[in-house]
């Protein structure tokens, strides 16, 4: 997930399209977050979606990003992608495997 649209493609104008992408959130940040949050509402995963993926592909990653809006912290999960390079002025970000980042009573489910 790209968390700064401007700083990925600065030609986009959300203004140009008839559809809506993430609720024309082109920074994504500790400010909007909850309303992006409500915006992607319907795509939501819970917890037994996320264990029935792990069981359906096995040795796949089940999280591809992980975005920390507290610490302002993102983790790329994508090495083909430099998505760590597109994220709000202030934040850090890394690319590595996002579930090291989670706390140890979720990551051992995941």
């Amino acid at each position: 997930m790209i968390l700064d649209y401007k700083r990925y493609d600065p030609e986009y104008d959300p203004d140009k399209y008839t559809a809506i992408y993430r609720g024309n959130i082109l920074t994504l940040d500790e400010s909007n977050a909850g309303r992006f949050l409500e915006v992607m509402r319907e795509h939501l995963l819970n917890l037994d979606q996320l264990l029935q993926y792990k069981k359906e592909f096995p040795g796949e990653p089940v999280i591809d990003v992980l975005i920390d809006f507290d610490q302002k912290f993102y983790v790329n999960g994508y090495a083909e992608l430099p998505l760590e390079e597109y994220v709000p002025r202030g934040w850090r970000s890394v690319l590595g495997e996002p579930r090291k980042h989670l706390p140890p009573e979720i990551a051992q489910l995941l």
